[in-house]
């Protein structure tokens, strides 16, 4: 291809793109928003009505869509795709309360992410519940040690046949799994380090039909206490 032939080949691709801009044919008419659960909820799609018209030729306003949500604590990312010649795909990640945060057990509350964010606030809940002194802000996050309490409590829950509560003091948490037994953690360990040695301690117990009153995970060696 000589030189001629490549500048008019760019040219008339730069002409038809702008043609293709000012006659509206690639503006949106159609919006579709989307979380992991399925279509966003109202007030998520009444924030973004003014995508409607938004040139999809163009980049894509990914960080304005992101700043207009801000409004939504439990909303973790955005991204937004085209399906040309008009629609405009929006997919937004929504956190997963694992726990619930608070200074009593019955009353406001806050729910949790796994990243120790707060996601807002809440009355009731089934969730593992960590007592704090004082209840943590909505837009705001747990300190290191009390977002890996809730990751811990959320590990212990379905070991429990009852709503969780837990305590913490410095790094260690305090549980009880069942109405008789106690279980500490150090919250700094990796899950992989305490909870195989609490399943053997507790299917033991099972067997003897004897369930222990204090199991202390914050060692090597578990210190049982019967």
């Amino acid at each position: 291809m000589t030189k001629k032939k490549l500048v008019f080949s760019i040219l008339l691709i730069g002409i038809m793109y702008v043609s293709a801009i000012l006659s509206g044919f690639f503006k949106t008419k159609r919006v579709e928003c989307y979380t992991q659960y399925g279509s966003c909820p109202d007030n998520y799609t009444q924030t973004l009505s003014w995508l409607k018209s938004q040139q999809l030729l163009i980049p894509l306003p990914h960080q304005a869509v992101f700043n207009n949500l801000n409004s939504f604590p439990e909303i973790k990312n955005v991204t937004l795709y085209r399906r040309l010649p008009s629609t405009l795909i929006i997919s937004i990640a929504v956190r997963k309360s694992i726990g619930v945060a608070g200074p009593q057990v019955l009353g406001e509350s806050v729910a949790v992410d796994e990243d120790g964010i707060v996601i807002g606030r809440v009355q009731d809940s089934v969730l593992p519940f960590l007592l704090l002194n004082s209840g943590p802000l909505p837009d705001s996050r747990l300190s290191p040690s009390q977002s890996l309490a809730i990751k811990a409590l959320s590990v212990l829950a379905p070991l429990s046949p009852h709503r969780l509560n837990g305590s913490l003091k410095d790094t260690t948490l305090s549980v009880w799994l069942f109405p008789e037994t106690e279980v500490l953690i150090n919250v700094e360990h990796q899950t992989d380090i305490w909870y195989p040695s609490l399943q053997l301690i507790l299917n033991r117990a099972k067997i003897v039909a004897k369930s222990p009153h204090k199991i202390d995970l914050r060692f090597i060696d578990p210190i049982i206490t019967n």
